[in-house]
């Protein structure tokens, strides 16, 4: 049985696993990291801030397909507040979430949204979205494991930030 999923709460859902695999990575990084890599690497800890007061309210309603106070709240606040925080560093793919967040708000509720999208926002997540599309027609193959053969141990690349 499939479940349908509102436009809010696909994003959402985007913006959640995308932030943990992120603080996920930055956390790793400074497990392994000298106090000074840690002080050269300031930022990413800024970065790691940032996307966790963006994302620890959305459990307040990811589950609601319909838009709720919490959703005006993310939108008027956590939104501005995030892009505020890093400028021009934000990842494209979360601003196309962003604009589509805004985008399935009811017409009802617009009045009571502070925050818009930009028009460079809207052709930021026109370009992202185009590139999703495409990539997502062409899926990565991986080949069968062989277990005669070792593969060759890499560090991950947040090791080498």
């Amino acid at each position: 049985m499939e479940t349908l999923r509102s436009p809010k709460q696909v994003a959402l859902c985007w913006l959640i696993g995308h932030g943990f695999v992120m603080l996920r990575a930055i956390q790793s990084s400074a497990i392994g990291g000298s106090p000074a890599w840690i002080s050269e690497h300031r930022n990413l800890f800024d970065h790691g801030f940032a996307l966790a007061d963006l994302l620890h309210r959305v459990h307040g309603s990811i589950l609601e397909p319909e838009f709720v106070d919490n959703d005006v709240t993310f939108i008027n606040f956590a939104i501005p507040y995030y892009l505020g925080s890093l400028g021009k560093e934000v990842d494209p793919a979360i601003i196309m979430r962003f604009v589509a967040i805004y985008d399935a708000a009811p017409v009802e509720l617009r009045n009571s949204l502070t925050w818009q999208p930009t028009p460079d926002m809207r052709a930021i997540s026109s370009r992202v979205e185009n590139i999703e599309r495409v990539e997502s027609r062409f899926p990565q193959v991986l080949p069968a494991a062989d277990s005669s053969k070792t593969m060759p141990t890499k560090k991950p690349w947040w090791r080498f930030w």
